[in-house]
């Protein structure tokens, strides 16, 4: 998502919590999420096409600290490590987007079955230790080609999407029951198209809580962040008191990564991404939403 704090999914009625510290109604969905600009890296490897973003970052001034998404937390190779840690924090889902430029390269040209497979291997690894797939289409990351085109200006993008969508849909078969198709698409009106201060920077005519600490002695502290998820979790436990049907909440975002046009500026993510040795560091906030997991939200002091 990048702007947002939380993504969460409603879906189906589902009993309220008896009190403020009952647990969550039973079979709510815990997750986390990224996408792929922002995580993978191997910006070209096994065949990935440009995209918006790649040429975005190589504008002098776009970028807050002049960097780009091309290496980010390097989930492209590190995807099985990154896995076996949603495991250990009892995560029960994983929203990941698919890089469209991965799957279609080049205008006219066949999907490309290296991106293919790495989503495949993906899926599976994930459904191999209890984790379910959620995948994110479209996360910003238009391949250069179809901007070239006239991107989403151009009513035959959707037309093009849509090829794309059906390619990874059919590839991806049963591995993934649930899809989003496209993230947060007022953030790529407005930024992209209107602001100009994201891909692909066109100006015809702002989130949860970031951290920017690193490890002190093996330890990441974020109290603000566990502040921002306890209240937002209230806020989550009001609303189904108030009859909304919530069946998922996704945490934004896994690890640190790539943040748009603010560069490596600021820390997104419940594990901590030391950009230069990709180790990787759970902060606090991840135990604590270990601990929330567990619990399904029960006791614990999770709420006021």
């Amino acid at each position: 998502m990048g702007a947002a704090g939380a993504t969460s999914v409603a879906a189906g009625p589902v009993a309220a919590p008896a009190s403020a510290e009952a647990p969550f109604p039973k079979g709510l969905v815990w997750g986390a999420a990224t996408s792929a600009y922002q995580v993978e890296g191997a910006a070209r490897e096994d065949g990935r096409g440009e995209s918006v973003w790649d040429r975005f970052c190589a504008q002098r001034g776009r970028i807050a600290d002049g960097s780009s998404g091309a290496v980010a937390a390097d989930h492209y190779h590190r995807w099985q490590h990154d896995l076996d840690l949603m495991q250990r924090l009892g995560l029960h889902s994983y929203r990941f987007s698919v890089a469209w430029p991965r799957i279609r390269p080049e205008a006219g040209g066949p999907p490309d079955r290296r991106g293919l497979d790495f989503y495949k291997r993906l899926a599976d690894g994930l459904r191999a230790r209890g984790i379910a797939p959620m995948a994110t289409l479209f996360h910003w990351d238009t391949p250069q080609w179809v901007q070239d085109l006239g991107g989403w200006e151009n009513r035959d993008t959707a037309r093009r999407f849509a090829d794309y969508a059906h390619t990874v849909a059919q590839a991806l078969g049963d591995r993934v029951d649930t899809y989003c198709t496209v993230n947060e698409p007022k953030t790529v009106v407005q930024c992209g198209y209107l602001y100009g201060n994201h891909a692909p920077g066109i100006a015809d005519g702002a989130r949860g809580v970031p951290t920017t600490r690193g490890p002190v002695g093996g330890r990441v502290a974020d109290a603000d962040r566990i502040s921002f998820l306890r209240d937002h979790l209230a806020a989550a436990r009001r609303a189904i008191g108030n009859g909304v049907p919530l069946k998922g909440y996704y945490l934004w975002s896994l690890l640190d990564n790539f943040e748009w046009h603010q560069g490596y500026t600021q820390r997104w993510g419940m594990v901590h991404v030391d950009y230069t040795t990709q180790v990787r560091t759970p902060k606090d906030s991840a135990s604590w939403c270990a601990g929330v997991i567990a619990r399904n939200g029960g006791s614990g002091r999770m709420v006021p």
